[in-house]
C-alpha cells in the first residue's frame, strides 16, 4: 500500500499538470510584481515632487524680455540723466576751490540739485532721490589737483511689451571729476 501511495504521488493527471502550471505561472508572475509595485510608486513620488517644485517656484517667477524699443529707451533716459547729473555737478563746482572742503562742495550740489524739485517736493528725474543720501565724505575724493564725485545711480523705466509690463533696473556706478586750473 505505501507503494502504491507512492506511485500514485508521482503519477499526476492531466488535471494534475495544468493545475501546477498554473501555480507555477502565478509564482514567476508574483515575482515581478514587487517590481513593478516600486516601479509604480517611484514614479508617482517623482509627478508630486515635480507639481510640489513647479508651484513653489512660480511664486519667485522672473521672466527676462528682450525689447530692443525699451532697452533703446532706458539708454536714452540714462544718457538725459547723466547729462542733467554732469550740469548739476559743474554748477557746483564752477566756483569751488580746494581750500573751501568737502562740505562747501556739499551745499553746493545739494543747492543745484534743487533746482530740479517740482512744486510738489519731487524731482523731475526720478534717480535724483537717491543721490542727495550719496553726498557724504566718503563719495568725494578732494585733491589739490581735482574733486571727484562717485555716485551709484539706479534708474527704472516701464513699458508695455507684447501686452505685458515690462521694468527695466538700471543701475550703475558713475564718476564725475573736475580738474583744478
Amino acid at each position: 500500500m505505501i507503494i502504491k501511495n507512492k506511485r500514485r504521488m508521482n503519477t499526476m493527471t492531466i488535471k494534475d499538470s495544468q493545475a501546477f502550471m498554473f501555480l507555477r505561472n502565478m509564482n514567476k508572475k508574483a515575482s515581478l510584481a514587487f517590481p513593478i509595485l516600486l516601479l509604480f510608486l517611484v514614479i508617482i513620488a517623482l509627478c508630486i515632487l515635480s507639481l510640489f517644485t513647479m508651484v513653489s517656484y512660480t511664486n519667485n517667477f522672473e521672466d527676462t524680455v528682450y525689447s530692443a524699443n525699451a532697452v533703446s529707451k532706458a539708454n536714452q533716459a540714462r544718457m538725459q540723466f547723466d547729462h542733467s547729473l554732469g550740469i548739476v555737478f559743474h554748477e557746483a563746482s564752477k566756483d569751488f576751490i580746494f581750500s573751501q572742503g568737502k562740505k562747501v562742495f556739499i551745499e553746493n550740489f545739494k543747492k543745484e540739485l534743487l533746482e530740479y524739485k517740482t512744486e510738489t517736493g519731487n524731482f523731475s528725474f526720478k534717480g535724483f532721490e537717491g543721490i542727495e543720501s550719496q553726498l557724504v565724505d566718503k563719495n568725494i575724493e578732494l585733491t589739490p589737483e581735482k574733486i571727484v564725485l562717485k555716485l551709484k545711480l539706479s534708474l527704472k523705466s516701464g513699458e508695455v511689451v507684447d501686452s505685458r509690463y515690462t521694468i527695466i533696473d538700471y543701475n550703475y556706478e558713475k564718476q564725475f571729476q573736475k580738474v583744478f586750473k
